[in-house]
């Protein structure tokens, strides 16, 4: 046997499934966790940092979709069903560089629409600053919105005058007179108003309006109609209930005397108010079921001979910043205790209508003066609060019988205390009597504001008012409705009536919105005609007729003579209205009845004639008019398809004259789309949060979904997708497209949000683009992408193109053409890879990855399965497809740890580089995305998902690691620097670092790697501990204080082939060498550790250091950045397998390997 070797010069073939014999050089069976890299070889891929904790409470099966505006705006979007029941949709954003969660609000019918059964079926859509956000469930619809139809109006121009000629318009009722017609009848009445009420000076009218009669009732060229109206009536009791204002209207009150009154602090000069007092008190520490912020209310009437008196209590928790961590306590469950307790007090005093007022205090007792202090001890001299009551609490009323009471607060910050400075807090009224006199009522019973007094009178404030220790209840007294009337007279009220109309006989002539009044008991209602319906008859006729002088000397020939005449006798006929404009008569009814108009006049009748509703010759359209006029221009009188409307606009606004005829909508046709139902967008507002809406013309913004302006239902149809669910969008050629069933409809260039034409007259490059895709199978359109050929369009069974022949690329041009037949039954998009579209197809075990390049409009395009040598190697159930163009990298992913990369390079049209291997994430990726060169990820470790990124180039300025000429991160997942890294003694010589949350995941190595110079490369793998806090592990002191780098560690492992002799690209598989040594080539790498697994033996397993073990320096970097690595295998080529892996965190990267052994085909020429 002969000695001989083979070098394979690059492991950058990737997997490959085919057998070891048929694999190209360069093929592995193995590649997890590499990166094939043209420049670098095989390396160990790049690490991920960890950004943040994104959610603890959002369900596995979330949307999640980014939204990369440029470097300094990146997000991340989740879309999901919350817990509640029945469960809504909820939409969150986090910023994605920061990880910080982003305030979003919902408006309009936002919600509504992303209320989904599958939150996958919502479909994002970044152009620009607007997100769209496609509910692909909902119908598109129209809204109900149009252009009036109902206005009854016409033209006729006076374009010849002459001597002795009539003029004659005649007017009938909706087609000819000589035609049968139809009679409109009263279908349904109604009255307003329906209910009114009297008051005030009418109060006690004793329901005087209240009647029952019949009514008929006709007018002009209306007759026969009857009907019955009857009246009902209840009586009400007048009173207002308002904190603060005077007393209610209609409760009888002396006048008071404003005069100013003092005793011990002022008087007021305002009119009897409404009590109001404030105060605080302390609450038990076993009451823990009320936070800061809660309130309670508690209203209580008391009932007297004269009337009701009421007031409410309003409690609210508040900290008491005197004793923060003061334990109060109560006598009894739920129940405020007494210990603390103030009181107000509203007594008879003195007898007759006089009354009291003190306060009550358990300590200090009952206080006839007119100061009590609270807080620091309660004394004078430690207080911090002081209350000074002052109006005569104890004195007789001042000189014109009235009492003035109120309370003056004053505080002492704790500081000022041995100052004894007092601020005033606030002054409240909190009672305000008079002396009623001869006439006052008996007010026998007590009234008392208090909150507890003693411990068998304590409330209970609704649902427990109860507060943790160290806080205190702000109460506020408050009477909300007095009221004392005067007992000379009754209680004032009023009179609230309803009305109702009842149709008896429909009549003839009658309209809908035909209005006329009938008055009944004094008062007048107006009934409408609110539905009609018609039958028919003959039809009858009105005519305005103006004969011209007979000649010169008769009189003169004006055209305003003629006009104005004219218009006096239109005006004169029953709801009709004309107005005179130079040589034009505009004629309108003042209701909605259709009526038909015809003029006679000069010879063969040219004299004049008419126009209402449509004409036939756009030259008779007259320079003069009144706006808002529309008239159709019927131009072929069996066609509608170039028909069109003109709406007259006068140049000066809504003053009738001269004007022009502008295009516009058929009236009575919907001219909105129902923006509920069409995409709403998430728009990033001016003060960093979110919005989510419909694209709306009632919102602040000049961007929403535009009307129908021209044509009609056959000139300027509605977007094919009314109707139909909208499955995708897409953007290309500056427009936003919708995919819709088997349909494709593109909105006007550069107005996104416009599926209509501008014109009904013509076509423009300019309008909206709606064709339907056809083929031998189904066509109903799933993706859409752009390609430089025009828009690559895919269906379940069919690839379409919709292209233009020319160089515009409009409605007149564009062509949509089938252009392969491959299937595409996967739930993820195309990608585009900058020089070809890749997509995937799925079976029931494996999926497909295809390649296509379009590169004519009118061949089949080019296409690659790219999975052909790994047909078993991708799962079905594709959820993530991800691509960076700049990176020439595309990967799939299938709700799990585990993606599938595809590594390509191309040099000119032709493929350097295609190689596919696995990537093993330290979590379950739900969203993988690349803005330039960094990629973005969410994972879900099965409590929580987390947001992390990578980068694919080491950043020489900004990597922490520089060794052996080389800048580097550590390779690492979730890794974290020093600063983010919560440190804790554990013992006098190690420290606990935290791993912060949701940045460990359970069952990871963590590794340590010191970045300080002098240090670099030293890493440690410390044991993961946990307890009730979190994850950490523990380290001396000594590393501890060194400049880190805490993650998680990930294996790069490469499985080589077995060895046969390759000549001519065929292997020999028939003369197996003896292989003896294989070497690996390696670049500015760290260690290996190698598996050589041979048949019949033990795996053998080595450690292969690249520092050199006779010139190593101790504390030098472990990274040497040439070395080639021998490796003992001394066996049959086709009996050995070898495994490398890299575990430690440093750079790996294998350029190529070669064997040595020995070879011989036993003299046997090989010919071919």
């Amino acid at each position: 046997m002969s000695a001989i070797s083979q070098s394979i010069p690059n492991l950058l073939g990737g997997v490959s499934q085919q057998p070891d014999p048929l694999k190209i050089p360069g093929q592995v069976r193995e590649a997890e966790n590499v990166l094939l890299d043209p420049t670098f070889g095989c390396r160990k891929r790049p690490p991920t940092k960890f950004i943040n904790q994104l959610a603890t409470d959002i369900p596995k099966d979330a949307t999640w979709f980014p939204i990369f505006r440029d470097q300094n705006e990146r997000y991340i979007v989740a879309i999901y069903k919350d817990t509640s029941n029945p469960p809504v949709t909820q939409l969150k954003v986090w910023d994605a560089d920061t990880g910080s969660p982003i305030n979003v609000n919902t408006q309009g019918t936002a919600a509504q629409y992303l209320d989904v059964a599958d939150v996958k079926n919502i479909r994002p859509l970044t152009i620009n600053d607007y997100t769209l956000l496609c509910n692909s469930e909902q119908r598109i619809s129209m809204d109900s919105s149009t252009v009036d139809n109902n206005v009854q109006e016409a033209l006729v121009v006076i374009n010849q005058i002459a001597y002795n000629t009539n003029y004659s318009i005649d007017f009938l009722k909706d087609g000819q007179s000589t035609s049968q017609q139809k009679v409109y009848r009263a279908q349904k009445l109604t009255i307003s108003p329906a209910t009114f009420q009297d008051s005030g000076a009418s109060a006690n009218s004793n329901c005087q309006k209240a009647g029952n009669q019949n009514f008929t009732h006709s007018d002009t060229g209306k007759t026969g109609l009857a009907f019955n109206i009857a009246t009902t009536c209840q009586y009400a009791q007048e009173k207002t209930e308002v904190e603060g204002e005077p007393f209610p209207t209609g409760v009888y009150m002396s006048n008071v005397n404003t005069s100013s009154s003092s005793s011990s602090g002022g008087g007021f000069t305002e009119n009897l108010k409404q009590f109001y007092a404030e105060k605080t008190i302390g609450l038990s520490a076993n009451h823990t079921s009320v936070v800061l912020g809660d309130q309670r209310y508690k209203d209580t009437t008391v009932t007297t001979t004269s009337g009701n008196i009421t007031w409410r209590q309003h409690w609210r928790a508040v900290t008491d910043p005197l004793q923060p961590t003061a334990q109060w306590y109560t006598a009894g469950s739920h129940q405020y205790s007494n210990s603390d307790g103030y009181a107000v007090q509203i007594e008879p005093w003195g007898g007759g209508n006089r009354y009291h007022f003190y306060w009550q205090h358990s300590a200090l007792g009952y206080e006839t003066s007119t100061t009590m202090y609270r807080g620091g001890g309660g004394t004078a001299a430690t207080a911090t609060e002081k209350y000074e009551a002052f109006g005569g609490i104890t004195s007789e009323p001042d000189a014109g019988g009235y009492h003035h009471y109120g309370i003056a607060k004053y505080t002492r910050n704790l500081q000022d205390q041995a100052n004894r400075k007092w601020e005033l807090e606030r002054v409240e009224q909190i009672a305000y009597t008079d002396n009623f006199g001869a006439n006052a009522p008996d007010w026998s019973p007590s009234v008392s504001f208090k909150d507890s007094v003693s411990t068998s009178s304590a409330y209970t404030l609704g649902n427990d008012a109860v507060i943790a220790g160290g806080t205190a209840a702000h109460a506020w007294f408050a009477v909300s409705a007095v009221q004392r009337g005067n007992p000379l007279i009754s209680y004032p009220q009023y009179s609230v009536y309803t009305a109702k109309v009842s149709l008896t006989n429909s009549g003839e002539g009658w309209r809908q919105g035909d209005t006329f009044t009938k008055t009944l008991a004094g008062k007048t209602y107006t009934i409408t005609v609110e539905e009609d319906n018609f039958s028919y008859n003959f039809a009858s006729e009105n005519v305005v007729t103006y004969t011209s002088p007979a000649d010169a000397a008769a009189g003169q020939l004006n055209v305003g003579t003629i006009v104005g005449s004219l218009v006096t006798s239109i005006t004169a006929l029953s709801n009709y209205t004309a107005t005179a404009i130079g040589n034009v008569i505009h004629i309108k009814r003042g209701d909605t009845r259709e009526f038909n108009i015809q003029t006679r006049g000069g010879t063969n009748n040219k004299a004049m004639y008419a126009l209402k509703g449509s004409v036939s010759n756009v030259s008779l359209l007259p320079e003069q008019g009144v706006s808002g006029m529309i008239l159709k221009i019927q131009n072929t009188e069996d066609s509608e398809a170039d028909d069109y409307y003109v709406r007259f606009t006068a140049t000066s606004g809504d003053i009738p004259g001269q004007g022009s005829w502008e295009e516009t909508v058929k009236p009575g046709i919907p001219l909105n789309l129902n923006t509920s139902t069409m995409p709403h967008v998430l728009i990033r507002e001016a003060s960093g949060s979110f919005t989510v809406r419909p694209l709306s013309n009632s919102y602040s913004d000049t961007q929403y979904w535009a009307s129908r302006e021209v044509g009609d239902e056959n000139s300027n149809p509605a977007p094919s997708f009314v109707g139909q669910t909208v499955k995708d969008m897409f953007f290309f050629m500056n427009r936003l497209g919708f995919l819709s069933s088997d349909g494709v409809v593109m909105s006007q260039p550069g107005d996104y949000f416009n599926f209509f034409s501008n014109s009904a007259i013509s076509i423009s490059d300019a309008d909206p683009i709606d064709l339907t895709a056809s083929a031998t199978k189904p066509s109903t359109l799933k993706a859409a992408l752009g390609t430089p050929k025009g828009l690559l369009l895919f269906a379940e069974n069919s690839q379409f193109l919709l292209s233009s022949p020319d160089t515009a690329f409009g409605p007149a041009t564009v062509q949509l053409k089938e252009l392969s037949s491959y299937s595409y039954s996967s739930d993820v998009k195309p990608l585009e890879t900058g020089v070809s579209i890749i997509f995937s197809t799925e079976a029931d075990t494996f999926s497909k990855v295809f390649e296509m390049a379009v590169d004519s409009v009118d061949n089949r395009p080019l296409v690659a399965e790219n999975t052909r040598i790994i047909p078993e190697y991708i799962p079905p159930n594709l959820t993530t497809s991800t691509t960076s163009p700049n990176n020439s990298f595309v990967s799939f992913g299938n709700d799990t740890d585990t993606l599938y990369t595809f590594k390509y390079f191309n040099t000119g049209n032709e493929r350097s580089l295609a190689g596919w291997a696995k990537w093993k994430m330290p979590a379950i990726v739900k969203l993988f995305g690349f803005d330039h060169d960094t990629g973005y990820f969410v994972l879900y470790n099965g409590t929580s998902h987390i947001l992390t990124k990578l980068e694919m180039l080491d950043d020489a300025e900004t990597s922490p690691i520089t060794a052996a000429g080389q800048s580097f991160v550590p390779r690492l997942d979730n890794y974290l620097f020093k600063s983010e890294v919560t440190q804790a003694n554990s013992g006098t010589t190690k420290k606990k670092l935290r791993f912060p949350a949701g940045s460990y995941v359970e069952g990871k190595q963590a590794n340590i790697i010191i970045t300080q110079s002098g240090q670099e490369t030293l890493f440690l793998r410390p044991e993961i501990q946990s307890d009730s806090t979190g994850y950490y592990v523990e380290v001396d002191n000594e590393d501890a204080a060194e400049e880190f780098i805490l993650g998680l560690e990930y294996d790069m492992s490469v499985t080589l082939p077995s060895f046969f002799l390759t000549q001519d690209k065929r292997a020999d598989r028939v003369n197996i060498p003896m292989v003896e040594t294989a070497y690996l080539d390696l670049y500015y790498s760290g260690r290996y550790n190698i598996t050589v697994s041979k048949t019949g033996y033990d795996d053998i397993n080595l450690d292969l250091d690249v520092t050199p073990a006779d010139i190593y320096k101790a504390n030098e970097v472990a990274v040497q950045e040439l070395t080639t690595k021998a490796i003992p295998v001394f066996s049959r080529g086709d009996y050995v397998t070898i495994k490398i892996k890299a575990s430690d965190p440093l750079p790996a990267s294998i350029t190529s390997y070669s064997w040595e052994g020995h070879y011989s085909n036993r003299g046997i020429a090989n010919i071919r």
